[in-house]
């Protein structure tokens, strides 16, 4: 009989604990729902106003619950995923709080563990998006337990925080839709400002390719490693997930011909261009409430392959044409590290029967746009021996490709 009864006691305390439970889940994600605001779209108005700014001591005033080098999450919750969101980033701070006013409430209010991670390129040399991306995600696994990353462009403002900022079964691009493109599609591999992956999808494509200088391409070379490993690319419904850009945001756009024919080498390179290429160095790290930010110092390679020397349309001393490719689909050269004072002369073999010389003088003003860098490369000292064992083609294997370095001498004196 004692048995009976406090088996009966037990099953009430339980079925009442359940009830309550049953009752209490639903209020408080009732409650939550509440919290969302829809359309973020009054708030953008605002935002997209120059006068209008957003200071960091503001912001961290406003989340005084986010803590230094730690990821935030809600005490009473157990978070559905840990988020590493990654901003690559240079000269645009006004952008970036902007950006983090309307992104922090958002993140918080969609139950995740989250943090940022901004990615600074380091000097005035042309922007690497791609290689930013990588070491910020190098860096994120390293540092902090991480399910979902979500790689934003600080100039994609979410239109509406109902927009899911998590990691699905695929990829998800969550930035289809911008209003500069009247928030249409503009092909299927897109993948550009807004990609959430989670770490084994990143980790599966090698990451973002690292010879994209400038603007242009390194979306596109994602799309395409993703369709390479059969990772279907999905995206939210078209009337919930849109954004706004920067209307006073300028891209320079590289040479076309350039992005085509690294484009055509996607899959060649995949496997040896991207996080295991290491083609960065993380020399600073800078610890807030709000975020951490990365100075990160590129290691600035060209890729032989895509650069013939000659004299182009620009009548300058480079130009992107049909260089063949090598056995393994890369020749790095290193580039000097103090261009401005040196005077660099190649001979180079443009094709089979022909040899030029070039004389490349060396300006920094002249890296200041994506043509130019790619019309004006800084090269460095390179054994032929070690470029003949690259080139594959025996006439292109048996030229002799000089290299001198002359502070102030003329291309003549190197003549020998």
């Amino acid at each position: 009989m004692a048995a009976v009864l406090s088996g009966a006691i037990i099953f009430f305390l339980f079925f009442n604990k359940a009830s309550q439970l049953l009752l209490e889940e639903p209020f408080r994600f009732n409650a939550r729902w509440k919290e969302f605001h829809g359309s973020l779209e009054p708030v953008i108005e605002s935002l997209m106003n120059d006068s209008y700014q957003i200071l960091e001591t503001h912001l961290t005033a406003s989340h005084s619950d986010m803590l230094a080098g730690e990821m935030w999450k809600q005490v009473e919750r157990r978070p559905f995923q840990n988020v590493a969101i990654i901003i690559p980033f240079r000269d645009r701070d006004e952008h970036l709080y902007k950006l983090l006013f309307l992104l922090l409430p958002l993140l918080k209010k969609q139950n995740l563990s989250f943090r940022v991670i901004v990615a600074e390129q380091r000097g005035s040399g042309m922007f690497n998006k791609g290689r930013l991306l990588n070491a910020a995600f190098d860096y994120a696994r390293g540092n902090y337990r991480v399910d979902c990353v979500i790689f934003h462009d600080v100039d994609m403002l979410p239109e509406d925080d109902h927009i899911p900022y998590s990691c699905a079964k695929w990829p998800m691009h969550l930035g289809a839709y911008v209003n500069t493109f009247n928030y249409t599609l503009l092909y299927s591999i897109l993948t550009g400002g807004v990609l959430a992956l989670n770490s084994d999808q990143m980790e599966m494509v090698n990451g973002y390719s690292n010879e994209y200088w400038g603007w242009g391409g390194e979306d596109d070379d994602m799309g395409k490693r993703l369709l390479s490993k059969r990772l279907k690319l999905v995206r939210p419904d078209p009337l919930l997930a849109r954004y706004t850009m920067f209307t006073h945001t300028k891209r320079y756009n590289q040479e076309p011909m350039y992005i085509r024919r690294v484009l055509t080498d996607t899959l060649l390179r995949m496997h040896s261009d991207g996080l295991n290429s290491k083609a960065w160095t993380i020399t600073e790290v800078a610890s807030t409430a709000l975020f951490d930010r990365l100075l990160i110092e590129l290691q600035r390679f060209i890729t032989l392959d895509y650069i013939a020397l000659g004299t182009d349309r620009h009548q300058l001393a480079h130009q992107a044409s049909s260089t063949e490719t090598t056995d393994n689909g890369l020749a790095f050269i290193p580039l000097t590290e103090h261009p401005e004072e040196n005077k660099v002369v190649q001979k180079f073999p443009c094709n089979c029967n022909e040899t030029r010389w070039v004389t490349v003088p060396f300006q920094e003003h002249l890296r200041k746009t994506t043509r130019e860098m790619l019309n004006s490369v800084e090269f460095a000292v390179m054994l032929r021996e070690e470029l003949k064992t690259l080139l594959r083609h025996d006439c292109a294997k048996n030229a002799l490709l000089q290299v001198f370095i002359e502070h102030g001498q003329h291309a003549q004196s190197c003549d020998h």
